[in-house]
């Protein structure tokens, strides 16, 4: 009499569903038929969600066996950010870097664009490639802040310094004034006050690092 029990053992092609494995082939062996979760038949199974399988293997002698896999799924997308976020080309700031932050593990394709030397503005994105291969884009904005300040010398009275200012050492004031807000000016010559004849500069530098000159003579 033959009452021996088969012995059935699952195979999977891969121990669990990801974003580069979207489907498993579940493989039975060690008995003649195979009835998969009650309904289907075949020693193979092709599975696209993650859970628990079941198979009874059924031997010659008509004795079954049953075996469970269990299948896991991981299709987490991975958690990506870049710093800054957003960030500003100057006249002094010609160059920015933009660092993609991640969990440790996390491949990062950056496409053409070297991240460490930013020197034009536009969006920059970044993928996020995770070990169960699973993909997310995170996107900087960096700008441009190089416009010009305004500035200008207010024309006095008289730009002719005569015998009567020298004798009396009276000079001619320049004013300059600007209308950006934060700009600093700042003289050649070193002084406001003329009292020599020559051309006089004054530089307005802004806060962007960018500069404008005006000259009088």
């Amino acid at each position: 009499m033959d009452n021996d029990l088969p012995d059935v053992q699952i195979t999977p092609s891969a121990p669990a569903l990801t974003c580069t494995v979207q489907a498993i082939t579940l493989q039975a062996s060690g008995a003649a038929n195979y009835v998969w979760n009650g309904v289907n038949t075949g020693a193979s199974l092709t599975i696209t969600e993650g859970g628990d399988y079941t198979v009874v293997g059924t031997a010659a002698n008509g004795c079954s066996d049953t075996e469970t896999i269990t299948i896991g799924q991981d299709a987490g997308l991975p958690d990506v950010s870049i710093t800054p976020s957003t960030a500003t080309l100057t006249c002094s700031v010609n160059s920015v870097e933009l660092t993609a932050v991640a969990d440790p593990g996390i491949v990062f394709d950056w496409g053409d664009v070297d991240p460490t030397n930013i020197t034009e503005q536009g969006p920059y994105s970044v993928t996020a490639i995770a070990p169960n291969g699973c993909q997310r884009v995170a996107t900087a904005t960096v700008v441009e802040d190089r416009e010009n300040p305004d500035v200008a010398i207010t024309t006095p009275a008289t730009t002719v310094l005569t015998c009567y200012n020298s004798y009396n050492n009276i000079p001619i004031t320049l004013e300059a004034t600007t209308a950006t807000s934060g700009a600093t000016l700042s003289w050649t010559g070193g002084t406001l006050d003329v009292t020599t004849p020559g051309i006089y500069s004054v530089t307005a530098t802004a806060t962007n690092g960018c500069a404008s000159e005006a000259t009088i003579e």
